[in-house]
């Protein structure tokens, strides 16, 4: 039983992780890559981004980072789905309700965290300072590269490799760079 229950939060988290990589994604290619988002301030920012690529940007770029503000709204639009599944388990199996609202708190942290992880290696990548407002997690060497390669990648193809921070969700939908 104990071993059901420890397969059943891998399965979870590597759910959870995909979905990450999925709204890492979606916002990438359709916010900053659209056209006609909604969001035109989000895509008129990332243009610039783009034109200014080849080591031009300047020092106090604002164009490559999310705010603490901005985080906490994809957090909140993206933890609708989370709040809405965890709906459906409670009238399923009546667990604490409770749990639905550290889950949203948690899912919130994520997304702060994967935007701050962003904002670390982005600014790097770009050689910019970026803004006040912006958090940023140091990262490991390591993974710093992973996340440049990948990114140099979309930077040399703008179709390609749309995922930041949680790499994966390109590979299932075939936008990853070959």
């Amino acid at each position: 039983m104990y071993l059901f229950k420890f397969f059943t939060i891998i399965i979870l988290i590597i759910i959870y992780y995909f979905y990450l990589s999925f709204i890492d994604w979606f916002i990438h290619k359709y916010i900053m890559h659209n056209d006609n988002t909604l969001l035109q301030s989000w895509r008129q920012e990332h243009i610039i981004h783009h034109k200014e690529f080849n080591n031009e940007i300047k020092q106090t770029n604002n164009y490559i980072e999310f705010t603490f503000s901005e985080s906490i709204i994809i957090g909140i639009v993206s933890g609708i789905v989370i709040i809405f599944l965890l709906l459906f388990f409670y009238f399923k199996y009546n667990f604490n309700i409770k749990y639905i609202f550290y889950a949203f708190i948690l899912h919130i942290t994520f997304i702060i965290i994967g935007a701050s992880i962003h904002n670390y290696s982005h600014s790097l990548f770009h050689k910019s300072t970026g803004i006040s407002d912006c958090y940023r997690i140091q990262i490991p060497e390591f993974f710093t590269n992973i996340l440049h390669e990948h990114h140099l990648q979309h930077h040399n193809n703008c179709k390609k490799n749309f995922c930041t921070v949680f790499l994966g969700f390109d590979n299932i939908i075939g936008t990853n760079y070959k």
